[in-house]
């Protein structure tokens, strides 16, 4: 019995290794990336919330180099008092190098290369952050503090963690990899809710329904509004709605749904109970479809 149970822990530990020992190139072409952006206060009581999708749209040739087009189609706009932040169509060139594991972008109104993705990074190397308006670096260095594996459809791929960013193999980062990381310090937070390829969704998960978002950006006439205090907040934040009775669901940073609670009157108090330290983002519906959405800090 024991020789069993050990020879299957060694079938499944070297299976692992086999499955990430082989590289995952970034996509060139059919592939879809949603996201969650949230930006600093256009109002003193209103955030930008807006939701978007990035999609490969074509090749061109830049100095003998073969690079390719990402467009957002569309940006859904969440919030009645703050307009898009992100512009439909042309985002960027990116090309990657298989043999070296690298991406790298041209930003629009930049003729300037920059490194996005190195996916030879070991733990204590510094993650790249693109630079703004090819000024110095505005932001702050992120160290890679953990590599490990995670499945992505039926295999698994490399993943490097530090503070928060996560980058995967062959997908990108939980971060809006095409905003400099500057904007991340400063308030503004792109959140990685879904990417799918050649039609199959791969992150979250296999079944997470990752559509294209095609309609042109809206403004909810529906959304209603919340209020969050203390935020930051260690042991529990006092929840004003508009509405008597909604539900709320929390999120993660890396767009994963972690908590599902039911606020009964206009002002409830919400507990973290099991919840760890570090950014969370929220969306409150109820049964008319009012919403409310963003984010709070545990700390």
């Amino acid at each position: 019995m024991k020789k069993l149970l050990y020879l299957i822990f060694l079938t499944t530990t070297l299976g692992t290794r086999a499955q990430t020992s082989i590289y995952h190139p970034f996509p060139d072409s059919n592939a879809v990336w949603n996201w969650q952006y949230y930006a600093s206060y256009c109002t003193p009581f209103s955030q930008v919330d807006e939701e978007y999708s990035y999609e490969l749209d074509g090749d061109t040739v830049i100095g003998s180099m073969q690079y390719h087009k990402i467009v957002i189609p569309f940006v859904q706009v969440n919030n009645t008092l703050c307009g898009p932040r992100n512009d439909i169509g042309y985002r960027g060139f990116i090309r990657q190098s298989i043999i070296d594991k690298k991406v790298f972008c041209i930003l629009p109104n930049d003729s300037v290369e920059q490194l996005i993705f190195d996916f030879n990074l070991q733990v204590g190397d510094s993650i790249p952050a693109l630079e703004e308006d090819q000024g110095g670096q505005c932001y702050e260095k992120i160290i890679v503090t953990q590599i490990d594996s995670v499945l992505i459809g039926a295999s698994y791929r490399k993943r490097w963690n530090g503070s928060g960013l996560i980058i995967i193999e062959g997908i990108g980062s939980n971060w809006e990899f095409l905003h400099p990381l500057c904007e991340i310090i400063d308030g503004a937070t792109g959140v990685l809710t879904c990417f799918k390829q050649n039609g199959t969704s791969l992150y979250p998960n296999t079944s997470y329904n990752c559509n294209l978002i095609t309609s042109l950006y809206s403004i909810s006439s529906n959304h209603s509004s919340a209020n969050l205090f203390p935020n930051p907040f260690h042991t529990s934040i006092t929840v004003e709605t508009q509405v008597e009775k909604s539900t709320m669901k929390i999120y993660n940073s890396l767009g994963v749904l972690v908590r599902e609670e039911g606020i009964s009157y206009y002002s409830t108090v919400f507990n973290r109970n099991s919840l760890s330290d570090g950014i969370y983002f929220y969306r409150l519906s109820n049964e008319k479809g009012e919403i409310a959405s963003g984010k709070f800090v545990i700390d």
